[in-house]
């Protein structure tokens, strides 16, 4: 499964705190994955991508082993967007 991700204003705009929030949604969400039998093969960077964020180009990209696509789509799904501009 490939995980696509864009830095947002929201992002950009944050305090600390909401960042620190925000990584700690996203450890919960991979935590949850791997319980569901998914394994993170490798986490990727666009380097090319400078400035404001808000493009349609994805800034950062996941690559996970996943069972089927069934397993993780519970998790995919609830993950929705937060106050800080993650998804």
């Amino acid at each position: 499964m490939l995980v696509s991700g864009v830095f947002e204003d929201g992002w950009m705009n944050a305090t600390s705190d909401e960042r620190q929030q925000a990584y700690v949604r996203l450890i919960h969400l991979h935590r949850d994955w791997q319980a569901r039998g998914a394994r993170l093969i490798c986490t990727m960077d666009d380097l090319d991508s400078a400035g404001r964020p808000g493009t349609e180009r994805a800034n950062f990209y996941e690559t996970w082993e996943i069972p089927s696509p069934r397993s993780c789509m519970p998790c995919s799904t609830a993950s929705g967007q937060t106050s800080t501009g993650s998804r």
